[in-house]
């Protein structure tokens, strides 16, 4: 758009303002021109023209500002530029077709949040948006600042290329899970979200709704006697309506490249034993642990059926809970279950492949178990 606009500052815009400044009688001339690019400019920036492009490797921005230095010397500058747009129509490509599924376990501190993308984007899926309780404090004392949403989930989302979001399950109504739904709505587009049902009529969540830049035709609440299934995932938990409480959360299992995940929310041990028993045949690769770690979830009898390679538990530094519980690392270790906990690796990346998963952790600094 700058290399467009350049010229016709050069030749229309700034020759109207010289002689509408030295000439007074050309002003009524040079006005209505000034004011027909100001008219048009405005008109542009109310179209939805906006292209979230993502980050492009460090290879890419060196070659771009190699190829722009020569435009100004060189005399093959329609080549040049020919050059220029066909590689940021490769890098897009990259950024926002990739070859590869991921599942992504965000650091978002004591709350849960993750992605799951398949290849080439044909379906990008938020599982909670993590969230921070607020206390109420005076007016005065009260300010606007980014949520771990914008600042990090979005910021990601963004990176990779990805304006908007095919589904949101919002496992069940707990701060921790959904309180940065409204602000990541404002910068990521949701177009279809999922609740626990009867959570869809609280109060507390439509209060929520209220000011995100969702509608509550946007959301559908959902239980094992209305649908098994919603795209590629099974859905295994709530058995029925419910209050959006621990007990009622949603629990998913799904398969990328034939590695199997499980994700349940805070849902405790008697969901979780109740799941296996009507789900006998039930495994997981990737088991994501209930509840933080906490103790109320994760039940032996549960992960014994599903035998997963891996454990990840999503929990804060130094959290006030004491996540995850010495019972639950017993059971894993119980088992021989392997665990990444987001306190100690950061951010956590899976990438399923044919044979396994790659594992990539974002935190040098933290101590990776």
């Amino acid at each position: 758009m700058s290399i467009a606009i350049v010229p016709l500052f050069e030749r229309i815009v700034i020759p109207a303002v010289v002689l509408g400044v030295f000439f007074s009688w050309l002003v009524p001339i040079a006005v209505p021109i000034l004011q027909f690019f100001c008219d048009s400019f405005a008109f542009l920036a109310q179209l939805p023209t906006t292209i979230t492009f993502g980050k492009p490797p460090l290879l890419f921005i060196v070659f771009w500002l190699i190829i722009q230095f020569l435009l100004e010397y060189s005399k093959h500058a329609r080549w040049l530029l020919g050059i220029l747009i066909c590689s940021y129509v490769i890098a897009a490509a990259l950024i926002r077709l990739p070859f590869t599924a991921e599942v992504v376990y965000f650091d978002i501190g004591q709350g849960d949040c993750t992605l799951i993308r398949e290849p080439f984007n044909q379906s990008v899926t938020l599982v909670d948006t993590g969230g921070k309780v607020n206390f109420q404090h005076e007016q005065w004392r009260e300010r606007r600042v980014k949520t771990t949403g914008e600042t990090i989930v979005a910021n990601y989302l963004l990176s990779k290329g990805i304006s908007h979001v095919d589904n949101l399950f919002l496992t069940h109504q707990d701060t921790d899970h959904v309180g940065n739904f409204a602000s990541l709505s404002k910068v990521i587009d949701v177009h279809r979200i999922l609740v626990p049902q009867g959570m869809e009529q609280l109060a507390s969540f439509r209060k929520r709704l209220r000011v995100s830049n969702n509608t509550l035709q946007q959301v559908q609440g959902i239980s094992t006697k209305v649908t098994s299934r919603i795209g590629m995932f099974h859905l295994l938990h709530p058995f029925a309506s419910g209050t959006g409480k621990n007990e009622d959360s949603i629990a998913l299992s799904f398969s990328l490249q034939r590695i199997k995940f499980i994700i349940s929310g805070d849902l405790d041990k008697q969901g979780e034993v109740e799941v296996a028993q009507r789900n006998p045949k039930l495994r997981a690769d990737v088991l994501k642990t209930g509840h933080h770690g906490s103790k109320t979830a994760t039940a032996s009898v549960y992960v014994s059926q599903l035998q997963p390679q891996l454990a990840i538990i999503s929990a804060g530094v130094n959290n006030r809970y004491g996540h995850p519980n010495a019972a639950t690392l017993a059971t894993l270790a119980k088992q021989h279950i392997p665990f990444l906990n987001t306190a100690n690796a950061g951010m956590i990346k899976l990438m399923p492949q044919e044979k396994g998963f790659i594992i990539q952790t974002f935190n040098e600094n933290r101590k990776v178990k």
